[in-house]
């Protein structure tokens, strides 16, 4: 089941680029999308070709309990993933304050 990022997701663009920039491994995310298309992932709409894709990290919410809820950037997570990654730096907000 997928949680729902209505709650998540609720930071401006403003306050996501002051979020603090983490190395997130793969393994430790709670993925909120259902799913990702494969094929633009690397072509001309893969992130370093388009200059207007937006911010190049993805983002985290940490919750109560330490779950990691990727927010945005599941494109992102999965080229790299099937590039071989691990894990990637990520911009990492903490519900409630830093941990």
């Amino acid at each position: 089941m997928h949680p729902d990022r209505s709650g998540l997701a609720a930071l401006s663009a403003d306050a996501w680029a002051q979020a603090p920039l983490h190395r997130v491994c793969f393994a430790d995310l709670v993925l909120t999308q259902k799913k990702v298309r494969i094929a633009p992932l690397f072509g001309q709409f893969a992130p370093e070709y388009n200059p207007d894709f937006g911010d190049p990290y993805p983002h985290v919410v940490i919750c109560r309990g330490g779950n990691r809820f990727l927010v945005d950037g599941h494109h992102r997570v999965v080229r790299a993933a099937l590039l071989g990654e691990t894990a990637m730096t990520m911009r990492v907000h903490t519900m409630g304050g830093p941990r």
